[in-house]
Parts: structure tokens; C-alpha cells; sequence
């Protein structure tokens, strides 16, 4: 684990954005229909490590846009191609007609969906620290971005982090009294502990 921090700390460029979007990717099976729920313990960490090896540029555009921007979107990338794979079969209902399309389609929403995530994750980045604070930090921006995925624009609530929650009865309960958000709130601060 140790080896795997140090390398999204001292990672950047190319490198980091793919390996961003494989864990992204990774987080992805949380969500339904898998509910692999030990994913999001395993890439979310990665983000953490990746945000703490950020550089920090001199400019406020700079420190929006840039490095912690790039993280957040490559990690939305990945889990948002991952998670939206359902609308696939929207391009094959026409039989062939489509299909050349679906990888645009889902592509580009993934995309879209990914800048929440990349202004989260700027956001979070302009606010670090080096404490457990950065933890706080970080699942408050998160939480704050998916909200305003949800919302903003006509809203896309599809595919919430806290839908990985949603797999056991149990879990699913703490809905009743948090919402769909708060189950977002509580499950990126779960993921964030490792």
C-alpha cells in the first residue's frame, strides 16, 4: 500500500491521469448493478495520495484548472465511462445503425460529469492540508459536487457514490434519514479513511 501511495504522490502528466482513470474505473464496480463496495476503499485513497502530490500552481485559474482539476476529471473519467455503461444499449436498439456512436455518447457524458468532479477536487486542493483536515476537506467538496451534478443544469443524479450503499438492506436504510447525498457524504468518508 505503501508502494502505491508514493507513486500517485510522486506521479504527474499522462501517467497520472491513467492511472486516475483506472481507479475511477475500479470505483465504478461500488456501483450498481456490482456493489463491489471494497472498491471505493481501494481508489478513492488513490485520489487522496494523487491530491497530495499535486502541484500547486502561483494563479487562481491556475490552481482551478490545473493539477487538482486534472485529477478530480481523470477519476471521473474512468468511473463515469464505468458506471454509465447502460446507456449502451441505447445505441443497439436499432440493431447497427448506432453503434458507432456509443463510444462518443458515453464518452462525452462521462466527461461532462467528470468536470463536477474535477471542480470538486480543485476545490478541495485550494483548502489542503496536510492533517486528517484534508480528509474533512475532501469528502465536503466531493459531496458538494455531486450535489450539484444532481441539480444543476436539468441535474444527472445517475450513479451517486452513495449508491454503493444501496447494495445491502442494512445500508440502505440510512437513506430514510440522510437522503441520497447524505449517503454520498457517508460513503466518501468511509472510502477516505484507508
Amino acid at each position: 500500500m505503501t508502494w502505491l501511495a508514493e507513486t500517485m504522490m510522486l506521479s504527474h502528466g499522462w501517467r497520472r491521469f491513467l492511472m486516475l482513470m483506472v481507479a475511477g474505473a475500479v470505483a465504478a464496480t461500488s456501483a450498481p448493478p456490482v456493489f463491489f463496495l471494497p472498491a471505493l476503499f481501494i481508489a478513492i485513497p488513490v485520489w487522496i495520495w494523487a491530491l497530495d502530490g499535486a502541484e500547486r500552481k502561483h494563479s487562481l485559474l491556475g490552481r482551478i484548472f490545473g493539477p487538482a482539476f486534472a485529477i478530480g476529471f481523470g477519476f471521473g473519467l474512468g468511473y463515469f465511462t464505468v458506471a454509465l455503461h447502460w446507456l449502451g444499449a441505447a445505441f443497439i436498439q436499432q440493431g447497427d445503425i448506432f453503434l458507432v456512436l456509443m463510444p462518443f455518447g458515453i464518452l462525452g457524458l462521462a466527461a461532462i460529469l467528470a468536470i463536477f468532479w474535477g471542480l470538486g477536487s480543485a476545490l478541495a486542493h485550494l483548502m489542503w492540508t496536510g492533517g486528517w483536515l484534508r480528509i474533512v476537506t475532501f469528502t465536503a467538496t466531493l459531496a458538494l459536487a455531486e450535489w450539484a451534478r444532481g441539480h444543476l443544469f436539468s441535474g444527472f443524479p445517475f450513479d451517486l457514490i452513495g449508491y454503493a450503499l444501496t447494495g445491502n438492506d442494512q445500508l440502505m436504510q440510512l437513506a430514510s434519514i440522510t437522503g441520497t447525498y447524505g449517503l454520498t457524504l457517508i460513503a466518501i468518508l468511509l472510502a477516505t479513511t484507508p
